[in-house]
């Protein structure tokens, strides 16, 4: 027990019980935040902490590998030169752009853009568009386009519907959606088994067509009625990702972003490739190549891995997740995630026991004299482990910041400091308070047991099935 000069008896517990305490603590606080972060509630968490940690990828001065995606933009000044500021694109400017960069020879073009029809009548552009894909997938470089947009006029989405299908029934072409998996507007993580047009140019490159598994396959032997579930405003919001998708997200390799600066390239003209960082003119012979807007406001992420501003336009976050399903960081083993965090909450909670015992201490002089330098010294001790609280959570932030992302190791460091929060809270508490209250809770003792036992088993169970 506790003396009112705040030493300790000898009934005091020993540090075994001390360790197996915390221990315990530890590992409810990591089940618990580990279930939760496993089944998406933690995103916010996630984009909150990356957002402090900042920019983490500094760009690499380096050769570029040649395995590493390229990605050409419509800047701002083609949008108001060869587009004259309008939407949808001219589809005979797009048409040429297309054609000027199929005669490269790329591997592959992945477009994120809507190259589907704007009206539901005849168009000599849209005409030279759907050509120059198709000989290019005849001439085998194969071709990723996106889904169109929604639109409302039931003809026009015919119109659309008709083209769709009629471009998938094309042999070594493809089709995906545009969408990213965001939370509070961050890219954080990607899904590798959702239709993104990253995940299928991988896809396509790797295994070839989809084989009538994927969108394409599918839409060609579809009905009508995948006319209003695709493309109508009113839509189901997750029938795009469930055609044959499951759901695992995948963190991003940083390699790609750390030569983002090389690999991204704004385009001038649509009749002329764009030249490389030497003047020479670009090269994109079997290469993988990305086409995607620069000018689009609302087609821009924010992504933590990103260089420079730390936000990058929706075609680079698609050619990222290409680049990073070919070239995968290595898994984060739970089981040792869940024991580093348990480490680092023993860990914890021991530190704020220790400079919360002095604080009480103090506490315990300043009611018992009741002086002036007690009780500046009390108030004082109170506001330095506040400070500590601080200093710890910025030392977890900066290690992420410097060690954890930009090597690939990924370790989200806010679990871990909602874990130390905790630990700051359970600490500050006075363990006398605890005195001749103990009777009382011994009837409900046995539900706080079986809850530990609960929460425990079910962060064991999600790092089992996690991996």
């Amino acid at each position: 027990m506790t003396a009112i000069d705040g030493s300790t008896a000898d009934t005091e517990p020993g540090w075994f019980h001390h360790v197996f305490h915390h221990g315990l603590v530890a590992a409810v606080v990591a089940s618990l935040v580990g279930v939760l972060h496993f089944v998406g509630y933690l995103g916010w968490l996630d984009a909150t902490i990356l957002r402090l940690l900042g920019t983490s990828t500094a760009a690499s001065s380096g050769t570029v590998p040649a395995n590493l995606p390229h990605v050409l933009l419509i800047g701002p000044g083609l949008y108001e030169t060869a587009f004259r500021q309008t939407s949808p694109l001219d589809r005979a400017q797009l048409a040429q752009l297309v054609e000027t960069i199929l005669k490269a020879r790329p591997a592959l073009l992945a477009i994120d853009l809507d190259l589907s029809p704007s009206s539901d009548g005849p168009d000599a552009g849209q005409t030279a568009l759907f050509e120059a894909l198709s000989k290019a997938a005849a001439a085998g470089t194969k071709v990723v386009f996106t889904l169109p947009f929604r639109v409302v006029n039931p003809s026009l989405r015919a119109a659309k519907f008709k083209w769709l299908k009629e471009l998938c029934a094309v042999p070594g072409v493809d089709v995906a959606s545009a969408d990213l998996v965001t939370h509070s507007g961050t890219v954080l993580m990607f899904d590798d088994q959702s239709p993104s047009v990253g995940v299928v140019a991988h896809r396509a490159l790797t295994k070839g067509s989809d084989g009538g598994h994927g969108l394409c396959g599918q839409l060609v032997q579809a009905g009508g009625e995948w006319a209003d579930l695709l493309l109508a405003p009113a839509f189901l919001e997750s029938f795009r990702y469930s055609v044959g998708f499951g759901s695992s997200l995948k963190n991003f390799n940083a390699g790609f972003f750390s030569h983002a600066h090389e690999l991204r390239h704004e385009l001038t003209s649509v009749g002329a490739l764009p030249s490389n960082a030497s003047g020479m003119p670009l090269n994109l012979q079997g290469q993988t190549v990305f086409l995607g807007s620069g000018f689009n406001p609302s087609d821009k992420f924010e992504l933590p891995l990103a260089t420079a501003s730390g936000v990058a336009d929706g075609v680079e976050v698609h050619a990222a997740i290409q680049s990073s399903l070919r070239s995968p960081v290595p898994e984060v083993n739970g089981a040792a995630a869940f024991l580093i965090d348990i480490i680092v909450g023993i860990a914890a909670a021991s530190f704020f026991d220790l400079v919360w015992g002095i604080q009480r201490r103090q506490h315990h002089r300043w009611r018992q004299h009741g002086n002036l330098v007690n009780y500046l010294g009390t108030h004082g001790l109170w506001a330095v482990n506040l400070v500590l609280l601080l200093l710890a959570v910025l030392g977890l932030v900066v290690v992420a910041r410097k060690l954890f992302i930009p090597g690939n190791l990924w370790i989200n460091p806010g679990p871990i400091v909602i874990g130390v929060y905790i630990k700051f809270m359970l600490a500050r508490r006075d363990p006398s308070h605890d005195n001749g209250i103990a009777n009382s809770r011994a009837a409900t003792m046995w539900i706080e047991r079986s809850a530990v036992i609960l929460i425990v088993a079910a962060g064991v169970a999600t790092v089992v099935l996690h991996h």
